[in-house]
Formats: structure tokens, C-alpha cells, sequence
């Protein structure tokens, strides 16, 4: 299996977007690679590739959906109640559509519709993920 983690930035910030591949062997995960300054087309031969070798599970930090018009999903609102008890800032969850979330927003849904396009040989799994300290 191969597990890969997506720090995804806005579209027009491709230097900050991060992307890591993992390995499983038996029961951890070995690094296989690290690259940033991506575009989509980067993120998606990447994923390409891996899906070729294995099974693989993605994570990206970045919404892959929002509610309909506008304002928190029912899973932020979860979310911020569990960071919050946990001692983290209730700030660090932001709605998809607010301003500064918005373009990651889309770029994150556009890349999660073409992630699931992919003629890949193994199965590929997607989940949206958030940082925690």
C-alpha cells in the first residue's frame, strides 16, 4: 500500500502545496518521496504512478466539498467542538466558502473529481484531512 499526504495550497500558490509518498512495510510506513512547489498536473502524475505500483490512500488538507450556501459543514461544527476539547483554537477549522478558503476550496474539489478519474490499476482512496499540533 502506498499512502500519500497532500498539503494542497491555493491554485495560483504552488510553492506551498506539499505532497508525500509512503510505502508500507509490514507495520510502518517508509518515506519514498517529498516534493512541493506542485500544480495539479504534478499531484496527479504522482498519483498516477503510485497507483500503478499499489493500492494507494490519499489524505489532503483541504476542503473536498462545502455546504450549500455557504457557512460551516455539519463536519466542521463536529471538528471544532473535538479540537476545541482537545485544547486547540477553535479558528484553525474555517468554513470552505469563506474568503481566504474559498480558492483551496475549489482547487481541492477539482482535484478530488480528477484523483477519482484516474485509469488507475489499483484502487484509490481519498479522504479530507486537517493538521493538528
Amino acid at each position: 500500500m502506498r499512502v500519500i499526504g497532500i498539503d494542497l495550497s491555493g491554485p495560483k500558490n504552488h510553492k506551498d502545496t506539499v505532497l508525500t509518498i509512503f510505502k508500507q512495510e509490514g507495520n510502518h510506513l517508509q518515506l519514498v518521496k517529498w516534493a512541493n512547489n506542485l500544480s495539479d498536473q504534478n499531484i496527479l502524475r504522482e498519483i498516477y504512478e503510485q497507483s500503478q505500483l499499489d493500492e494507494v490512500i490519499i489524505g489532503i488538507d483541504a476542503p473536498l466539498s462545502y455546504q450549500d450556501g455557504g457557512g460551516d459543514r455539519e463536519s466542521d461544527r463536529e471538528l471544532r467542538k473535538f479540537i476545541v476539547n482537545l485544547g486547540m483554537r477553535s479558528g484553525s477549522i474555517m468554513p470552505p466558502t469563506l474568503n481566504r478558503m474559498v480558492y483551496l476550496t475549489l482547487r481541492g474539489i477539482k482535484l478530488s473529481r480528477e484523483i477519482e478519474n484516474l485509469n488507475a490499476a489499483y484502487p484509490i482512496s481519498l479522504v479530507e484531512v486537517h493538521p493538528g499540533p
